[in-house]
């Protein structure tokens, strides 16, 4: 090595290096396709300590390199636009995938090559928002493209009024089908979120699934906000549950639901379905009194 080694200011790098640093910052962050809805989260056994849609406003906004200068936002749109409508190069959805619903999400910010596509809609939905069509074929259709896609555990109840055939249709059609098992909601200003790298490089992929086997991340998550949620300076309002199941556990639940909903046979032909929890970086402090002057020193 050089006993004195060169420092370049990043204006002065070659220009290939430049655009592979700022694709190093892109968050892959998981892309909802609807709202989820507040006061149906509350009618759950473990309800989630704040409005989620809050969550869901920031995450769709596009990434921090974006604003930086012109060339950080002509590698942001390389892969990823501002969807406004329908998703880009891909026109409406066929008949059997068309889905509508008041909590739809018309305008987001989406990144195919690294996003996962995320729906939240599940049966308890319809007692307050209306919907019309099959949800999952209409998730199915937006993530063909995507790098994945996933849904709630709930959406699995019998309550549905959609046939169970043209469901497991619609659970086929899925290409790296994901369940989301329980949410767990981090509260914490930008700097600290961005520090612990859990949430993009740049604190800005505000929601990310952890498969139930990855034992490290699911640690690193459950640890963090654990830590955030213990902060003594402020009096929490609404405690989560962060008690865990083992991943067989989890698995054997998930088994045993799509058993119950589709039959044995029909259950074991379906594509894998891989548990997940879901963590969602909040920096509204909304569990906390006076979250809003307060932050956590650590």
């Amino acid at each position: 090595m050089e006993n004195n080694p060169k420092f370049y200011f990043f204006s002065q790098l070659p220009t290939e290096l430049r655009y592979a640093i700022w694709r190093e910052c892109l968050p892959n962050r998981v892309v909802e396709i609807d709202y989820p809805w507040d006061e149906g989260a509350y009618l759950c056994l473990n309800p989630p300590p704040c409005k989620l849609m809050q969550t869901t406003d920031i995450n769709r906004r596009p990434p921090v390199i974006s604003h930086v200068c012109r060339e950080s936002r002509r590698v942001a749109f390389e892969t990823g636009y501002l969807k406004t409508g329908y998703y880009r190069d891909k026109g409406s959805p066929p008949l059997e995938a068309q889905w509508e619903s008041d909590l739809q999400l018309k305008k987001s910010w989406i990144d195919p090559s690294r996003d996962i596509i995320h729906l939240n809609w599940t049966p308890c939905y319809s007692a307050g928002y209306w919907g019309n069509g099959s949800a999952l074929d209409f998730l199915a259709w937006s993530a063909v493209n995507a790098y994945g896609d996933s849904f709630m555990f709930d959406y699995l109840d019998n309550m549905l009024d959609e046939d169970i055939e043209e469901r497991i249709k619609a659970l086929q059609k899925l290409q790296h089908g994901c369940i989301v098992m329980h949410i767990i909601v981090v509260h914490t200003t930008f700097e600290i979120a961005a520090k612990t790298g859990l949430f993009g490089i740049l604190g800005d992929a505000y929601i990310q699934l952890v498969d139930i086997s990855d034992e490290v991340r699911l640690n690193a998550f459950f640890d963090f906000a654990k830590k955030c949620e213990s902060e003594t300076n402020t009096f929490v309002t609404r405690r989560q549950d962060f008690r865990r199941e083992s991943p067989e556990s989890v698995k054997r639940s998930l088994n045993d639901k799509l058993a119950e909903t589709f039959g044995a046979q029909a259950a074991r032909q379906l594509p894998p379905l891989c548990p997940a929890i879901m963590f969602r970086f909040c920096p509204h402090w909304c569990n906390h009194i006076h979250g809003s002057s307060r932050r956590a020193g650590f």
